[in-house]
């Protein structure tokens, strides 16, 4: 009865399920004004458990013992004395799992050539974590220091040492045409660059970013005989369990993981996955339990969060603001396991209509963190130059920069708009609408007074303000998306997204959307014990695309659930209609569509579930199942920031008064979720900008700052007077109810205004972060 009801890819050919409301203005349920998250009592109480407060039976723990150098081999490794010391179960060296691979093909769980500071070359597994780190201390190896590389301008230099294989880069550089940069070139009447922005520090020391978690990548194993379980800090519970069955070389069904909290993942925690394989394997072999947590000076120098790009660009435009040409080259840092960051180069495809573009990027293997996820891959690391570059460009014009945007930003939508591939369908647009509403509401227009002129000056204080865009494609759809929603006798459902929930809110998301497309209110809705044994396989939640996935998938299991529940209300003759296409639901009840004074409470059609009118391959139980597999849209997310900051032009030190940033959000599904996840995306991209930054000793590659005291992360003494948060709802076509992921896309503009903020401020242009009092001291020729 449903079959219409979905809108078509004209570009993939493929249909996205969308729901029976979709273009209706306002819903019933959604967004969920007033709820509160379901597991938040849970939280708070500290009744939440997390891998970390897993404690079983005799169990005994596991740590590593990690290479003091960046790159070098294992000439020898005596572990006798540390065997010996009383209370140790085990020393354990490659040799003692030749075959355990977290990453392949060179990152051994257990490496005997290490190649980053603090990687993993032996483990020790004690009955108490003391006695671990003494027998630790008691191994003694023998290291042949080899040549590293710690920035991909190093690799591409003449003479670099090549450090795996016969080439440092990593696949073949990634390049986008558009036109022709030469005409571009010559057409322009005012061209700069070609300058150069290092997204992180070079030489003076080199930079990711760390999540400041609840804790570190913790994992616990153990062993029945016949099934493993792991408790880990995941936003990938099915994967995991593939990953970890493949590598013991069990079936998928004998591993199994239990739900636990997570304390942060956002992408980078847990991506190189050695805890788990390894207490599984040792799990298994010792027949007790193992757990291993990460200690914060390892968690920095080796999990998956770094990003570095160094651009080149150079643009020109006309006199009116119209940009001829773009050029840019991206040197990008693919840490130890040869990552790609490269991709980052589709923000300036898309931000911008610009006839004539050359975009080239290019990734290498290096001796520092896996290049990772630390809550949006890649963007970040392009953006905040990209947007430096052009305020340049607009300063170059004499133009005012919101002015520049608003000529040139991309305003494209639907199909046939793609300025490189016309056939796509591209979703939805805000531009340049939402641009203006953040002109108008921040008072932009009021409080830039020019090039070189500040807000504001109070003595040696000076106030700036800066404004930036962004647009990405985090936020798509994903493949394959599931859910199953059960009724229960008494009118109350369960549904189960596929995905689970990892602290984003995903939970009650699924709670609202299922009880908006079955028509009952949201506490008739409880959300699906999270476990590998009972929960649908879908997506995993990543790439903010959870609720564009998983969404989809609910509004199918919600129309399977609510076909079945009318057949079985004319079945029992508990309500007028002879077909199923004849009803609907709302407030709890089905009704009939020609006559909604005609109605039976679900409840009342629940209750007869395994009855005498139910068909017997039904079972007697109603249960909804919803899939859909789709190859994704050209889905295009939009944020756009002003952020006022204040500048002491005597120390550098600087505090940022006010933020505003407005959201692409489409239909927003969980109204508070979504404002939690919005303000904490501001507060995290401010710290990326401003103070968060993992620093390397240049001689050894060894982090220097390794843990929270020494690694900076906004407080709330370093947040905005104010975070002005406006969400800008549209209609989405591919997104579940007219949604759009919103994770990844608010982590980008905040830290671009900030940027540009700082230069109106003091005239300090800081091409690299965190901008720090010292660089703008610096950049103001007072350092």
């Amino acid at each position: 009865m449903y079959e219409n009801v979905y809108k078509l890819n004209s570009y993939t050919g493929e249909k996205y399920p969308q729901s029976i409301y979709h273009n209706q203005k306002t819903l019933k349920v959604i967004p969920g004004k007033g709820l509160i998250r379901k597991e938040n009592y849970a939280r708070v109480s500290g009744a939440l458990k997390y891998a970390n407060d897993i404690v079983l039976p005799n169990m005994v723990y596991l740590k590593f013992k990690t290479c003091p150098y960046s790159h070098a081999k294992i000439t020898a490794i005596d572990t006798s004395k540390a065997k010996a010391l009383p209370g140790v179960v085990g020393v354990y060296t490659q040799a003692d799992m030749p075959n355990l691979i977290a990453q392949a093909p060179y990152n051994y769980v257990l490496m005997m050539e290490p190649f980053v500071a603090l990687d993993e070359v032996a483990a020790v597994v004690a009955v108490e974590e003391d006695i671990c780190d003494e027998a630790i201390a008691l191994i003694n190896i023998t290291y042949t220091p080899l040549p590293f590389l710690l920035h991909a301008e190093q690799a591409l230099a003449t003479g670099a040492p090549v450090l795996r294989g016969d080439t440092n880069e990593v696949h073949t550089p990634t390049i986008t045409k558009r036109g022709d940069v030469t005409a571009g070139r010559a057409a322009a009447d005012v061209t700069i660059g070609p300058y150069t922005y290092e997204s992180m520090t070079m030489f003076e020391n080199t930079v990711a970013r760390q999540h400041a978690g609840i804790e570190s990548e913790v994992s616990c194993s153990s062993w029945d005989g016949n099934r493993l379980t792991f408790w880990a800090d995941t936003q990938t519970m099915h994967p995991d369990v593939k990953t970890v069955a493949a590598a013991m070389g069990l079936p998928y069904n004998k591993v199994y993981f239990p739900w636990t909290g997570t304390g942060y993942r956002g992408g980078g925690k847990g991506e190189r996955g050695k805890s788990k394989l390894i207490t599984s394997f040792l799990a298994m072999q010792l027949g007790v339990p193992v757990k291993a947590m990460a200690d914060s000076e390892r968690h920095f120098s080796v999990s998956g969060c770094h990003q570095v790009q160094n651009l080149t660009i150079s643009s020109g435009a006309k006199k009116d603001g119209t940009l001829t040409f773009i050029e840019h080259m991206d040197v990008c840092d693919g840490g130890n396991n040869s990552g790609a960051s490269a991709n980052g180069q589709t923000i300036l495809q898309k931000l911008f209509v610009c006839p004539n573009l050359l975009l080239t990027a290019r990734d290498f293997t290096l001796n520092t963190n896996t290049a990772g996820s630390p809550r949006c891959v890649q963007h970040p690391r392009c953006t905040l130059p990209t947007a430096i570059h052009f305020d340049r460009m607009a300063e170059a014009l004499n133009m005012n920069p919101a002015d520049f945007l608003l000529k040139n930003i991309f305003t494209g939508s639907g199909t046939g708009k793609d300025q490189d591939n016309p056939a796509v369908e591209m979703g939805s647009n805000p531009m340049p609408g939402m641009l203006q509403d953040l002109i108008a509401h921040s008072g932009w227009t009021t409080k830039w007074k020019g090039w070189k002129t500040p807000m504001a000056v109070n003595g040696v204080k000076a106030t700036g303000i800066g404004i930036s865009i962004h647009q990405c494609s985090h936020g798509g759809v994903g493949s394959p998306a599931t859910a199953v929603i059960t009724a229960r006798d008494d009118g109350t459902f369960i549904v189960d997204n596929g995905s689970g929930e990892f602290g984003q809110g995903m939970s009650q998301v699924t709670i609202l959307m299922a009880a908006e497309e079955l028509g009952v209110t949201v506490d008739k809705v409880g959300f699906a014990t999270i476990d590998t044994d009972s929960m649908a396989e879908g997506k995993s939640c990543f790439g903010s695309g959870g609720t564009r996935s998983e969404g989809g998938a609910i509004i199918l299991a919600a129309r399977d659930l609510k076909q079945q529940l009318f057949a079985l209300a004319i079945a029992a003759g508990k309500i007028k209609a002879t077909d199923v296409t004849q009803l609907e639901t709302t407030n709890n009840n089905i009704y009939l569509v020609s006559d909604p004074t005609q109605t039976v409470a679900i409840k009342d059609v629940t209750a007869l579930a395994g009855s005498q009118y139910m068909d017997a391959p039904a079972g007697g139980i109603l249960i909804g199942r919803g899939s859909h597999n789709t190859k994704g849209t050209s889905s295009m997310q939009w944020g756009c920031a002003v952020v006022e900051v204040e500048v002491d032009t005597d120390t550098g030190e600087w505090k940022v008064l006010n933020a505003f940033q407005e959201h692409d959000a489409g239909r927003v599904i969980f109204g508070s979720g979504a404002l939690s996840m919005l303000q904490g995306g501001v507060i995290e991209c401010l710290g990326r900008a401003g103070m968060e930054g993992i620093v390397r000793d240049q001689a050894t590659g060894l982090v220097l700052n390794g843990n929270y005291l020494d690694y900076k992360i906004p407080t709330h003494a370093d947040l905005p007077q104010n975070i002005d948060i406006t969400m800008n709802e549209g209609i989405e076509p591919f997104g579940p109810f007219g949604a759009k992921g919103m994770a990844e896309p608010i982590c980008n503009a905040p830290a671009n205004a900030f940027a540009n903020a700082i230069y109106n401020a003091c005239g300090a242009r800081v091409y690299n972060t965190p901008i720090t009092p010292e660089k703008i001291l610096v950049a103001m020729g007072k350092g």
